[in-house]
């Protein structure tokens, strides 16, 4: 039996109340006052030094504007390389067979052959054999091109690239011939002498020609393809001396020199206030080169007199050519000066040396030869000094 509520351990049965004091936070709730150096018991961490760094520390916050400034890195990046790609893939125009073409910068002829589809519009040419008989058609070449008026090969159409504004011109391929060996027989030039008088110059230069044979490795036939390169005939012209007007006029000239007598000669031809000829030999010249020069700067004009002063009728033509371009390479040598005047030794130069030195490689550039009265003249405007002996 209860009595005043209570209970038969004596306890009082009113519940007990939890007291609160509004004044003081449950523990979990309480702020802790922590100490400045002193290590607390974290529930969540253990005790080791570095929690308890993490725990008095304070995680640093990340800023909001980072994801932005990427964003903006990335986009840059990718103009740029857009920008990069749109100019190395830039279309620049040029003029295929009159009318204006796009093509990208940087493109070969081939790609402009491809992309136009060229190979299919225009015709190869046809490989001959060497009578010119028809070894297979559309085997020669496959399409003539040029660029800029200058024929471009099929093996450098992959090299050649087009930079804009270029003229390419594509036709129909030639016709090609088979691989052949190549005979030939070199055709001599002929000389011709043209008018009268002392005085002898070379009008036109000979150059020699080229007969060929053909003997084709495919067909095995072998046909003579002729004068393939004419030869240029030498023509020599004369003239007689025929100065303008009333006036008269005298010509000194001098042989065989430098001498010990040239010195006086230009120290006399100083006094009078006169100018000559010295015709030198290309041997006195290696001897003397002081005074050969000395002949130059005296104002006077520098002659070959050949090498060594042998005659030069009779020799062969490696002895004629030797003699000339051996004597002005010596006077060149000593006096600086490349002589195109020839006066030849006991002025004997007949037409038989005139064939030997008039081949395509003259021993002096459009020179000119002299006979008995050493006349000269330059064949460009065929102004004349003439020597009376």
């Amino acid at each position: 039996m209860r009595q005043n509520g209570s209970n038969l351990n004596g306890r009082s049965g009113t519940r007990p109340t939890a007291r609160r004091d509004l004044g003081q936070l449950p523990s979990g709730q309480r702020k802790r006052h922590r100490k400045p150096g002193a290590m607390y018991l974290n529930h969540s961490r253990g005790f080791s030094d570095r929690s308890a760094r993490i725990g008095n520390s304070r995680t640093p916050r990340r800023s909001s504007r980072l994801p932005y400034a990427l964003i903006a890195v990335g986009c840059a990046l990718v103009l740029f390389i857009a920008a990069v790609v749109g100019y190395v893939n830039r279309s620049v125009d040029v003029e295929l067979n009159g009318q204006k073409t796009a093509v990208r910068v940087g493109s070969t002829l081939q790609n402009l052959i491809d992309d136009q589809g060229l190979t299919d519009t225009y015709d190869a040419g046809d490989l001959l054999a060497v009578d010119d008989s028809v070894l297979k058609r559309h085997g020669g070449e496959k399409l003539s091109v040029k660029v800029d008026g200058k024929r471009v090969k099929q093996g450098k159409w992959d090299s050649r690239e087009l930079e804009g504004g270029e003229k390419v011109t594509v036709k129909d391929g030639r016709n090609t011939y088979e691989k052949h060996e190549v005979q030939a027989t070199t055709i001599e030039p002929k000389l011709k002498v043209e008018g009268t008088g002392a005085i002898e110059y070379v009008k036109t230069w000979g150059v020699q020609g080229r007969s060929e044979v053909w003997v084709g490795e495919q067909s095995g036939k072998t046909q003579d393809r002729g004068e393939v390169v004419p030869a240029t005939d030498c023509v020599v012209e004369c003239a007689s001396v025929a100065p303008k007007g009333n006036k008269k006029y005298v010509a000194l000239t001098f042989d065989e020199g430098p001498s010990g007598a040239t010195k006086q000669i230009l120290q006399v031809l100083k006094e009078k206030g006169v100018t000559a000829t010295f015709f030198l030999s290309g041997d006195a010249a290696e001897a003397s080169p002081a005074t050969a020069k000395a002949i130059v700067d005296a104002g006077c004009e520098i002659g070959s007199n050949s090498y060594s002063d042998d005659s030069l009728k009779g020799q062969d033509r490696e002895a004629v050519r030797e003699q000339i371009t051996k004597g002005t390479d010596a006077i060149k040598s000593a006096t600086g000066v490349k002589t195109m005047l020839l006066r030849a030794p006991y002025a004997a130069f007949d037409e038989q040396n005139w064939i030997d030195a008039m081949d395509r490689s003259p021993p002096w550039s459009r020179g000119i030869s002299t006979r008995a009265t050493g006349c000269s003249t330059v064949p460009t405007n065929r102004s004349r000094r003439c020597s009376i002996r």
